[in-house]
C-alpha cells in the first residue's frame, strides 16, 4: 500500500480531500466539543490541548498515510470547498476498527456523513481491495449506529471498550466486499430513471384536461380532444368535405375465436347523418 496517492472523492454534496497539515487550524476550531468526542476512543486527549490537531496531523495521521496504513480525508461542502466540516478515516491495522469519523455540530443530522461513508467504503473495497470492513460503535451512540444500518452493515459481535466519556458496551459492525457490491446493484436499480414516469404524467394530464372540459360542459371539445389523442395511437383518416369534419380511427382489437385481430372503426362527427356520409365516402 506504500506510495499510493490518495485521491479526492466526491458525493452529491461533498468533497473529500486528503488530509494536509494545513488543515490543522480548522480541525482545532471544529473538533473539541463534548458532543463530538464523547464516543470516540479513549486515545483522544480530553480536555483537548491547544495544539491537539496540529500534533495529531503531524505525529500520527500524516505518517500513517505515508506508510499506507491509514487514509484520512477532510469533508467539505461542494458549495463551500474552502471550509472544512469534518473528517473521515480508513484504517487497516486493527481488524475490528477500519473506519472512523467526526462531523462538526452545525452539519450533523443532514445525512452528510452517510454520503461520506458510502464514498470511502467504495474506496476500501474497489481500490484498496480489502475483503471486509468493520467498525465499532458504543451502544449509546445511536447516530453512528444508524449510519451503519443505512450503509448495509450488520452487527456481528459485542465487547466492552473505553471511550472519552467512559467504558461502554460496544457493537462491532461489518460488511463484506460481496455484500457491499450486491447492495450497490440494488441501490442502482432503485434509483435508476423511471422510463415510464413520462407516461404516468401524460395520463394524469389527460385526466385533468378531460375533467376540466366536463366541468365546463364542453362535450364537443372533449370529443375532439379524445379524437386528437386517438390519432396519435394508430393510423387515422381525416375527412373534410362540404363543411363536414370527421375523424375515422382504426383500432386493432382482440376477441375473435380464430385468433385474428378485429378492426373497429371509430367515427366522430357533428351528427349521425354526417357520420354516415363519412362512411359512404370511405366506401367510395
Amino acid at each position: 500500500m506504500n506510495g499510493i496517492l490518495i485521491p479526492t472523492l466526491q458525493t452529491r454534496r461533498l468533497l473529500l480531500r486528503p488530509l494536509e497539515l494545513d488543515d490543522a487550524p480548522q480541525t482545532q476550531a471544529l473538533f473539541p466539543h463534548w458532543e463530538i468526542v464523547r464516543f470516540l476512543q479513549k486515545i483522544v486527549p480530553w480536555p483537548y490541548p491547544p495544539d491537539g490537531a496540529y500534533t495529531w496531523c503531524r505525529e500520527f495521521a500524516l505518517p500513517a498515510m505515508a506508510r499506507g496504513e491509514e487514509w484520512h480525508w477532510t469533508l467539505r461542502l461542494k458549495s463551500s470547498p474552502g471550509s472544512m466540516i469534518g473528517c473521515i478515516t480508513l484504517m487497516s491495522k486493527d481488524s475490528n476498527n477500519n473506519r472512523g469519523f467526526w462531523l462538526g455540530l452545525p452539519w450533523q443530522g443532514q445525512g452528510l456523513m452517510t454520503e461520506a461513508c458510502e464514498a470511502v467504503t467504495d474506496y476500501w473495497f474497489d481500490v484498496l481491495n480489502f475483503p471486509v470492513l468493520r467498525a465499532p460503535k458504543a451502544v449509546p451512540n445511536i447516530a453512528s449506529r444508524r449510519i451503519s444500518e443505512k450503509t448495509g452493515m450488520r452487527m456481528v459481535a459485542t465487547e466492552e471498550a473505553d471511550y472519552v466519556s467512559g467504558r461502554f458496551p460496544t457493537e462491532i459492525w461489518e460488511i463484506t466486499a460481496e455484500e457491499w457490491r450486491a447492495r450497490k446493484k440494488i441501490v442502482m436499480l432503485r434509483t435508476a430513471p423511471d422510463k415510464c414516469a413520462h407516461r404516468r404524467v401524460a395520463k394524469t394530464e389527460k385526466k385533468e384536461d378531460e375533467s376540466s372540459l366536463l366541468s365546463s360542459g364542453d362535450s364537443e371539445g372533449l370529443s375532439n380532444r379524445r379524437a386528437a389523442r386517438a390519432c396519435t395511437r394508430a393510423g387515422s383518416i381525416h375527412a373534410d368535405h362540404a363543411g363536414l369534419i370527421g375523424v375515422i380511427h382504426v383500432l386493432s382489437g382482440g376477441g375473435r375465436s380464430d385468433g385474428r385481430s378485429r378492426n373497429r372503426i371509430r367515427l366522430i362527427g357533428r351528427t349521425r347523418c354526417e357520420r354516415k356520409h363519412v362512411t359512404a365516402l370511405l366506401a367510395g
